[in-house]
C-alpha cells in the first residue's frame, strides 16, 4: 500500500469519525443534558460548538462535523421552517419545544399575536396557524392622524401577510406589527 500524504489525510478523517460516533458520544451527550433548554440560531450553534469542543475533547473535529454527528445521535434536534416564497429558517434545540416557542424563536424580539395568545389561553378555539409579531421600528408620522388618512386607510383592501412558514405540520406566520412604544 502506498502511504502518501492524502491518504494518510482520508485514514486520519474516517478513523476519527468513527471514533467520534462510539467513545466521546457518551461525553457530548452527558454535556448536553446540562445545557440550559432553549433553542439556538445556527450562528449561534455554531459559536456554541467551538467555545465548548476544546473541553469535551474533540477540538479536532470541524464545527459542522460536530454538528452532524450531534445530529445523527439525536442529542440536538434541527427545525426547518419551510416556505414557498422565502428561504428555509433553521433552528437547532438540544430537546422538543412547543409550537409557541418554535414560533417565537423565528424572529428576535417577538411576541404572540391576540389571537395566537388567545388560543394559548384556553380563551379562543386553536388556530391552524401560529401568529408571531414583531414590532417596527417607530416612523415619523409629522400630521398624526387624520379623516383623510382614515379614509383612505379603510378604502384600501387589508393587508395580507405572506410570511408563511410550515415545520412538523405546523404553519407559522411572521407578521411586522408597528410600533407600540407611544401605548406604554
Amino acid at each position: 500500500m502506498t502511504a502518501g500524504i492524502y491518504t494518510c489525510y482520508v485514514r486520519m478523517v474516517s478513523f476519527r469519525s468513527k471514533q467520534m460516533k462510539t467513545k466521546p458520544s457518551k461525553l457530548l451527550k452527558s454535556h448536553f443534558n446540562h445545557v440550559p433548554r432553549r433553542i439556538f440560531w445556527p450562528n449561534e450553534m455554531s459559536q456554541f460548538l467551538a467555545e465548548h469542543r476544546g473541553a469535551w475533547g474533540v477540538s479536532t473535529v470541524g464545527i459542522e462535523e460536530l454538528l452532524e454527528i450531534l445530529l445523527e445521535q439525536k442529542v440536538v434536534i434541527r427545525a426547518e421552517f419551510t416556505s414557498n416564497k422565502y428561504d428555509t429558517i433553521i433552528r437547532y434545540s438540544r430537546e422538543k419545544h412547543s409550537s409557541n416557542e418554535l414560533a417565537l424563536s423565528l424572529q428576535r424580539d417577538s411576541f404572540l399575536s391576540h389571537g395566537t395568545a388567545l388560543a394559548t389561553h384556553g380563551m379562543a378555539p386553536p388556530e391552524s396557524i401560529i401568529y408571531v409579531n414583531r414590532e417596527q421600528s417607530p416612523k415619523d408620522r409629522p400630521d398624526g392622524i387624520t379623516q383623510a388618512g382614515m379614509r383612505l386607510a379603510f378604502r384600501n383592501k387589508q393587508r395580507q401577510s405572506k410570511y408563511l412558514f410550515t415545520y412538523s405540520a405546523m404553519k407559522y406566520m411572521l407578521l411586522s406589527g408597528s410600533t407600540q412604544a407611544m401605548l406604554a
